[in-house]
């Protein structure tokens, strides 16, 4: 039955064609990051950096993403008051 779960994922991912994944570094976010590279579709992952995230966390989470060639940001506050 999980089989059919991960093949109906790979399927609604293929149909977006390209995805924006505002990606912690969890385990939640980093399965369906690695969904997002099985599937092949176009990819941006995004970690929010904050004082309430070790920065070190943040970098783990940039890492994951560039093993999985997936294109990765980082934002921080100051990127959402431009």
């Amino acid at each position: 039955m999980e089989d059919n779960k991960f093949k109906n994922l790979l399927s609604i991912l293929k149909a977006m064609q390209s995805v924006l994944l505002a990606y912690s570094g969890g385990v939640d976010s980093t399965f369906l990051l690695k969904a997002i590279q099985v599937s092949g579709v176009t990819a941006l992952s995004v970690t929010a950096s904050s004082e309430l995230i070790p920065y070190r966390d943040v970098l783990t989470a940039q890492g994951v993403a560039e093993e999985l060639g997936i294109q990765h940001r980082i934002s921080n506050r100051h990127t959402f008051n431009r």
